[in-house]
């Protein structure tokens, strides 16, 4: 599977967070209720490759976003992210049926000072008919920055498999 869309979305996720952790928020912005924005539309078709069947295959679905962030009195953030893909799709040359599924979670919290942590979780199915044709992917990330701007935890898990 193509996972460009979903590393475009994380990196759009991690640059947010970023900008939010380099900002201290005002104290308007601090005593704010928390801001929620829930989007839902659709995907595709877009053209993705399964790592299992080194097939083209043309998605159609549905994607739903939450974002939500919350300053604290205190002068930090918290930001979480989610995003959920379902659909259909289908194989060419072969004209399987296929379905799909991805899950992006991010969240991140900077608490005033320069302290930072990250953590993000990919997971994304695209299943058709067959032995070894199902495309499991999973990725896990997790940063933590102290208060000098030096890494105190960095975890960088992916894998691909086919089942």
């Amino acid at each position: 599977m193509d996972c460009r869309p979903i590393l475009a979305v994380c990196t759009v996720a991690i640059l947010l967070t970023s900008l939010l952790g380099l900002t201290a928020p005002s104290p308007v912005m601090a005593q704010a209720m928390p801001m929620t924005e829930v989007t839902t539309s659709p995907i595709g078709p877009v053209v993705v490759v399964s790592s299992c069947t080194g097939e083209a295959v043309t998605i159609t679905g549905t994607t739903r976003a939450v974002n939500h962030v919350t300053f604290d009195p205190n002068g930090g953030g918290h930001f979480r992210f989610f995003m959920g893909d379902q659909g259909t799709g289908i194989g060419s040359p072969s004209g399987n049926q296929y379905m799909f599924g991805d899950t992006v979670s991010v969240e991140s919290n900077f608490p005033s000072g320069n302290s930072f942590e990250f953590s993000q979780d990919i997971n994304s199915r695209l299943f058709t008919a067959g032995p070894n044709n199902n495309q499991i992917i999973h990725g896990t990330l997790h940063v933590t920055f102290n208060g000098n701007g030096g890494f105190t935890a960095f975890i960088d898990n992916f894998s691909i498999d086919c089942r």
